[in-house]
């Protein structure tokens, strides 16, 4: 649901793609005049005030992750991949339960991110066909045959290392499993990231995947690091896959879900 204000501002909270013809016909009424559409609906003048009444209340940082959430879903868009933004991970993750069907076959890479927003436990609790390569208890043969199956999922779950506002994914990997699948394999991918992830450029983008995600990707499973040196060097252990997405063949394969609050590394 969108909230258009004057001058064509969009301080709202929820972001999908643009509507450019709409976008277009509201710039040339009234300045004084308030719309809102939800899949090109026009609505009522009640629900019109109630969204105005929520965005006018919104805070100086949740109007500006709305902005700079608004600036990546185009970018995404001109690069093939579909863009949305909620401001909770409550309202993300009933978002990717309303487009990943039932019955379907999922598979994840390892992320914080997806554990954060509940994502993993509900389709674990759901009705999916799981493939969970993470299970250590299976042994490292069965989660090395479970990752190759992952690549034959319908849909695959990752965060990003870092998304530049410009649209590029930037990601890293140990292994390289998870940027296997998010390069080729899996029907469907979607990517969930807090907006804390995203910078305002791709070698900002890159520093920060290098810098803050690797390092902290390191003590999230080896608390024994003495000195930062030690531990920037350890990081580069979990880092030898640099992955940048500028677009998707496919138009729409890739999915970003960006959330209004820091999540993951």
């Amino acid at each position: 649901m969108m909230l258009l204000l004057e001058g064509g501002k969009f301080p709202f909270h929820f972001l999908g793609q643009e509507n450019p013809s709409f976008f277009d016909h509201y710039k040339r009424r009234s300045k004084k005049s308030y719309h809102t559409f939800e899949n090109n609906k026009v609505l009522s003048f009640g629900e019109r005030l109630n969204l105005q009444e929520q965005n006018e209340s919104m805070t100086p940082k949740q109007s500006y992750n709305s902005l700079l959430a608004q600036k990546v879903i185009k970018e995404l868009k001109s690069r093939n991949i579909q863009g949305f933004y909620f401001e909770t991970k409550e309202e993300a993750l009933r978002k990717v339960l309303e487009i990943v069907p039932k019955n379907s076959t999922v598979s994840w890479g390892g992320s914080i991110t997806l554990h954060e927003i509940g994502l993993l436990d509900a389709l674990k609790k759901g009705e999916y066909n799981v493939l969970d390569a993470s299970d250590r208890s299976k042994g490292g043969d069965e989660m090395n045959r479970i990752a190759h199956e992952a690549l034959n999922s319908d849909y695959y779950f990752l965060s990003a290392n870092a998304i530049s506002a410009s649209g590029e994914l930037i990601n890293m990997d140990g292994i390289g499993n998870r940027v296997a699948a998010l390069i080729y394999g899996p029907k469907n991918v979607i990517v969930i990231a807090g907006i804390n992830k995203v910078e305002l450029n791709l070698d900002l983008a890159i520093n920060r995947a290098k810098t803050i995600a690797a390092p902290l990707g390191v003590l999230d499973y080896n608390k024994n690091v003495s000195t930062f040196e030690e531990l920037l060097d350890k990081a580069q252990g979990i880092s030898s896959q640099l992955v940048i997405t500028t677009m998707s063949v496919f138009k729409d394969r890739v999915k970003v879900i960006l959330v209004g609050e820091p999540l993951g590394y």
